[in-house]
């Protein structure tokens, strides 16, 4: 996986991710770290632009001539550590089943992650914008990453009578695999909670999506999944 500062091959092989540097430089990599940091421990609504320039190192007309707002810089926090939750999406799955799988480490690894926990604590009014209002540039990231996942996989010739995965539109499949994903994930420590030991929400969350992603065929000759807007057999 390549490093944080560099583009990572988001789009496996260039199918239509951006390239180009996450970090304009060491200044906008000093802003983020420094975000970061300060969202973690004081919250959003605890975080200033004059505390992030006094923890960067740098003046307030320099942070505004890069982020116009707080909001702006929330927004790229948020992005790079979506991205750095991806890491665990490497190496690229290479059947339905492992794009299952590789789908409920990002979440589990996004459950356990400390920026987005404490932002689920101090600051879960921020979370009701991207989850009912508008998808945010980080869900788009996961949208294109998974839909070019989907798209490689739709490609391959599928093992005769195997599992296989839908072919549907797979910015449509990738779209509501995000959505059922941040769903379960967002709720995954109350349902622990409430069920306690009687089920593991990361098994429950591989049994939605593998009755939503996988198609079995029935025989050699059958389709693997549906044509484009023809309905599921």
């Amino acid at each position: 996986m390549p490093e944080r500062n560099s583009a990572p091959d988001l789009d496996i092989s260039a199918e239509g991710f951006e390239t180009g540097a996450l970090y304009r430089d060491d200044t906008d990599r000093m802003i983020m770290r420094s975000s970061r940091y300060l969202i973690i421990n004081q919250g959003i609504l605890g975080t200033t632009m004059a505390a992030i320039a006094r923890a960067a190192g740098i003046s307030r007309p320099t942070l505004y001539a890069r982020y116009p707002n707080l909001d702006a810089i929330v927004r790229q926090v948020l992005n790079l550590e979506i991205i750095g939750l991806l890491e665990c999406a490497f190496p690229i799955a290479n059947d339905v089943d492992s794009l299952i799988e590789s789908v409920i480490a990002v979440a589990e690894k996004a459950v356990d992650n400390e920026l987005l926990t404490s932002i689920i604590q101090h600051d879960p009014e921020a979370l009701v914008t991207y989850q009912y209002k508008r998808l945010g540039r980080s869900q788009k990231t996961l949208i294109r990453f998974t839909r070019n996942i989907i798209s490689k996989l739709q490609s391959a010739e599928p093992e005769p009578g195997g599992r296989c995965i839908r072919r549907d539109d797979p910015e449509v499949l990738a779209a509501f695999v995000l959505a059922t994903t941040q769903a379960v994930a967002l709720q995954s420590k109350a349902l622990v909670s409430v069920l306690s030991e009687r089920a593991d929400w990361k098994q429950e969350l591989g049994k939605i999506l593998e009755g939503y992603l996988v198609h079995v065929r029935v025989d050699t000759q059958s389709e693997c999944g549906p044509q484009l807007g023809t309905p599921d057999e």
